[in-house]
């Protein structure tokens, strides 16, 4: 009851100061209330967005605060105005557990949604940043309102909110995973959470959206405005598919767990091909459109990421080794070839050939459909034109060496020409030389 009669005092309070000249005004609740050297150098509606207060509150402070534009940041009013911290007030009332209504004045407030893409002093923290870290302040039902609110207000990836990571390497969905990791919850119960399993998706939809501008070279793909088709195609994105992608953003150990649980449960992902003719772990050897987040930037996980990934399908599919594409390419045609990986590193191209390797070793016995070469020569084979690939001469020697001292009867399956491990394809008997007659005198 108290809080309410202050609230409504300070409504009060409001009220009257609207009808004073502009100039007092701006005395009132544009000046730092915080001016001392290190002070946060906050207004006054920051420090009212961390009381969590009514939402007519806050909209009565941006009623009587002029607009003006063209400004320094840190003197903008307000939705707009900044602390010595860089955040606005949507960051206070995230932080602090705000309600929904107090969001949704904020952000419709900001016309160009500048506040949900400005990152605080540290450059480590957007409002998706401190909204995920914070959730145990919030109210269950009211952080699910707020994030779907936020998550589907950005509509378009100019700004990769959701899967760039700054200062501390860290996004939105690694934040969140780390604050209900805190709350106790075990890896089974987190892959159980809506609004985990929730941002998880829209952090691999943006990023899609940004793959697709890039291909198609503009600067964005443009994400629909409509509330309700952004969330349904949201959620119609594979569990499993989502974690994949977003698998650079988590510790190798979560990504180890995590893989088993989400195989256990529906592991039929990991066995369906898509829309191109691909399974997975093709897509994931080849790297398609950057397949992983975070391999765009910085990579934070370095040059292995990709073999460990490999090692855990294979560990818990090791009938992914088998499977072949719309061209009939096993996952060793693709990670032995020069050219299809021109970029790879001679170690790594040759672990992650031992790897495939070991989970089928028939794979080394099978003719590249596409090129009709055996695998041992798809390491040093050159370009259609002669020319080497950008690649050293040695790279590709080793991988070569290693599939021929596995298998050394596939040179002469090489020689013949045909494919022992193909049942399906008829093979001919040679043509016998035509008998040639001299006429006698």
């Amino acid at each position: 009851a108290s809080r309410a009669m202050f609230w409504s005092h300070f409504h009060l309070k409001l009220k009257r100061l609207e009808k004073t000249n502009e100039r007092f005004r701006l005395g009132c609740l544009c000046q730092p209330t915080d001016m001392r050297i290190g002070g946060t150098d906050s207004k006054l509606i920051h420090e009212v967005c961390k009381l969590n207060p009514p939402a007519n509150v806050v909209k009565a402070i941006l009623d009587i605060t002029p607009v003006r534009e063209g400004v320094t940041f840190r003197y903008r009013f307000n939705a707009l105005a900044c602390d010595r911290l860089n955040e606005n007030p949507l960051h206070k009332v995230v932080r602090g557990g705000g309600s929904i209504e107090l969001v949704k004045l904020l952000v419709n407030a900001d016309v160009k949604r500048k506040t949900l893409k400005r990152y605080d002093k540290d450059a480590a923290s957007s409002v998706f940043h401190v909204l995920a870290a914070n959730k145990a302040k919030h109210q269950p039902r009211v952080f699910s309102q707020i994030l779907r609110h936020l998550v589907l207000t950005v509509n378009n990836n100019r700004s990769p909110l959701l899967y760039e990571t700054k200062a501390d390497k860290k996004t939105p969905v690694a934040r969140l995973w780390q604050s209900l990791r805190k709350e106790g919850l075990s890896h089974a119960d987190i892959l159980q959470d809506d609004d985990f399993i929730f941002l998880l998706k829209a952090t691999l939809y943006h990023f899609v959206s940004m793959i697709k501008g890039i291909l198609k070279h503009t600067p964005e793909e443009k994400i629909s405005d409509d509330y309700h088709t952004k969330l349904a195609e949201i959620e119609k994105i594979p569990l499993f598919r989502a974690f994949l992608v977003c698998s650079s953003c988590f510790s190798r150990e979560v990504i180890a767990t995590v893989l088993k649980i989400l195989f256990s449960t529906d592991g039929t992902f990991l066995l369906t091909k898509d829309k191109n003719g691909k399974y997975p772990i093709h897509c994931i050897v080849e790297e398609i459109h950057w397949y992983f987040i975070d391999t765009v930037k910085n990579n934070q996980y370095g040059s292995g990421f990709k073999q460990f990934i490999i090692e855990q399908i294979l560990s818990i599919a090791p009938q992914c080794a088998q499977q072949t594409d719309e061209k009939g390419l096993l996952p060793l045609h693709i990670a032995a070839d020069a050219l299809r990986l021109e970029h790879s590193h001679k170690k790594e191209r040759l672990s992650l050939v031992r790897t495939i390797w070991q989970a089928y070793p028939d794979a080394a016995s099978h003719i590249d459909k596409e090129t009709r070469l055996p695998v041992f020569a798809l390491p040093v084979r050159d370009k259609d034109d002669g020319t080497r690939p950008g690649y050293l001469i040695d790279d590709g020697i080793s991988s070569a060496f290693f599939l021929l001292r596995q298998r050394p009867e596939i040179i002469a399956i090489a020689c013949s020409g045909t494919d022992k491990n193909a049942t399906s394809e008829a093979t001919e008997p040679p043509l016998k030389r035509p008998r040639t007659i001299t006429p006698t005198k």
